[in-house]
């Protein structure tokens, strides 16, 4: 599945990334990735949820922290996670990433 996501340093939130997901279990998830992250950073990330509800697109919206990376992918453990229902795709996110 798609996925998007930007890693935050120093408090500061990078730009939103589009990436691919490799695996994934109710506590972490491993993307592909051009570049290694640094262990313990902090990242935010949505998915494009393959079920629906009502006939309507669900996100998964997730945060977590790095816990391995290299050049070709990084695996994070997920700390809060929520799905949203809409109707309207996220535009600022879709925009930029």
């Amino acid at each position: 599945m798609p996925v998007h996501y930007r890693v935050s340093r120093r408090g500061v939130a990078g730009r939103w990334v589009e990436s691919i997901s490799l695996d994934m279990s109710s506590n972490g998830l491993c993307f592909r990735s051009r570049h290694a992250i640094p262990v313990g950073s902090h990242i935010e990330l949505w998915l494009e949820w393959p079920a629906r509800h009502d006939d309507q697109p669900m996100e998964l919206h997730a945060t977590g922290l790095i816990v391995r990376s290299n050049t070709y992918k990084t695996a994070i453990r997920i700390t809060s996670r929520r799905f949203t229902v809409s109707d309207v795709e996220a535009p600022a996110i879709r925009a930029t990433a």
